[in-house]
């Protein structure tokens, strides 16, 4: 009978660990039940929750994580982020992943690469930064672009600012005046 194993001491069923689907002893498992997001730990032969799903501590099937996390201690709480998803920890308040610098929460998992010039924003487009890099050296505008300041231009293409001919202040381009 799955679930149960049988004490071989006063001829009794006893239940299994509920992580187990089958059991011998009341310390470890036979077999785990894939369908309920368990996989067996050849070290302790205790049935874990698989990646992305986390042990409510009172049932077989194991519960989702924020889709946020790659491992959690509960439905809110992650323990580890996906760095291929281009998240980090931040355990300011409650533990979760959030998106490292130069990316934002789009609507999957997975954090969006912000705008070249942004350091962290709303959205990918070029009015969508929060801040800049203050090394490029950029100033935030209240149209949400960070524009080169003194005498730079914005190449178009790479996050520091370039610097504008020699004989001038200020410049759209290497040549301009």
């Amino acid at each position: 009978m799955q679930h149960y194993y049988d004490d071989l001491v006063n001829e009794l069923c006893v239940a299994c660990s509920y992580k187990c689907s089958s059991c011998s002893n009341g310390t470890s498992c036979n077999s785990c039940n894939s369908t309920k997001f368990r996989t067996m730990n050849l070290t302790s032969n205790i049935c874990d929750c698989m990646v992305g799903w986390y042990d409510a501590g009172s049932s077989e099937t194991c519960l989702l994580c924020n889709p946020s996390c790659l491992a959690c201690t509960n439905g809110t709480n992650c323990s580890t982020c996906s760095a291929a998803n281009f998240r980090i920890i931040n355990a300011t308040i409650t533990p979760y992943c959030a998106c490292m610098w130069k990316y934002y929460a789009s609507s999957s998992s997975v954090c969006a690469a912000c705008h070249y010039s942004c350091q962290s924003c709303t959205n990918g487009t070029i009015t969508g930064c929060l801040t800049c890099l203050a090394t490029a050296p950029r100033n935030l505008l209240n149209s949400g672009r960070c524009n080169c300041t003194g005498a730079s231009y914005d190449d178009g293409a790479n996050e520091l600012c370039s610097p504008c001919d020699f004989k001038c202040t200020t410049c759209y381009g290497s040549s301009d005046g």
